[in-house]
């Protein structure tokens, strides 16, 4: 069930709105050695809905259409590996998430606000590795790796407008970066009087993202 009023005085407006639904998870794993183990998920996701805060009157006043944006769903599959050999953890996966009506960063009519605005369906898809272990005695790392492909999967139109293309068919998703390396190295002493010690080092990389959907985003890439 699900159900939506809007309220509005003036430039003020008022939302009230709720849903009512089930969301499933399912999950089955296998031991493969006795140090191995795959594993295969398919999982729903949910994200509720919300508003925009542009103005409805002044000189950058918007379309109503802006103030209000839908929940999204996605389903998410899942499949990977998990296992150690010697003094070594490791673990990769691959997944897809197919969204549906997903909720997307972008700008309003004017370009003067950040809003958030419903697009019909994406996708995300990649792998994901990780290693643990031990080089040494006191001395242990960890390295992580994530390649993902997040694009649309359908045009996206402006919610005033359904002839304002958002952004086409295949556009890189705001938010996320293709690539995403990771890795820390630490070492433990034991100190005087059952003091323990740790120097640790860490890194981070990830390519460049959107900032928001289509040409407004690209313009403004962010990279850390």
């Amino acid at each position: 069930a699900e159900y939506t009023e809007i309220f509005q005085i003036t430039d003020t407006a008022f939302f009230e709105e709720g849903e009512d639904d089930v969301l499933f998870k399912v999950n089955a794993s296998l031991d493969i050695t006795d140090d191995a183990m795959v594993y295969g998920t398919i999982s729903e996701g949910y994200r509720r809905g919300g508003s925009n805060a542009v103005p409805l009157s002044g000189p950058f006043a918007e379309d109503p259409g802006w103030l209000q944006y839908d929940s999204d769903s996605a389903i998410n599959y899942e499949l990977g590996i998990k296992g150690t050999t010697g003094r070594m953890r490791y673990s990769a996966a691959a997944f897809l998430v197919d969204w549906d009506n997903v909720q997307l960063n972008t700008a309003s009519s004017n370009w003067a606000f950040f809003t958030a605005a419903n697009g019909d369906s994406a996708r995300t898809s990649g792998l994901e590795f990780e290693l643990d272990g031990l080089l040494a005695d006191g001395w242990h790392y960890n390295v992580g790796y994530a390649w993902v492909d997040a694009e649309l999967t359908s045009d996206a139109f402006a919610p005033t407008a359904a002839t304002r293309l958002l952004a086409a068919d295949g556009a890189t998703l705001p938010g996320t970066s293709e690539h995403t390396l990771n890795g820390a190295l630490d070492y433990t002493t034991e100190l005087r009087n059952g003091l323990t010690w740790m120097t640790r080092l860490n890194a981070y990389f990830q390519s460049e993202t959107e900032n928001a959907l289509g040409d407004f985003g690209r313009a403004r890439r962010l990279r850390r």
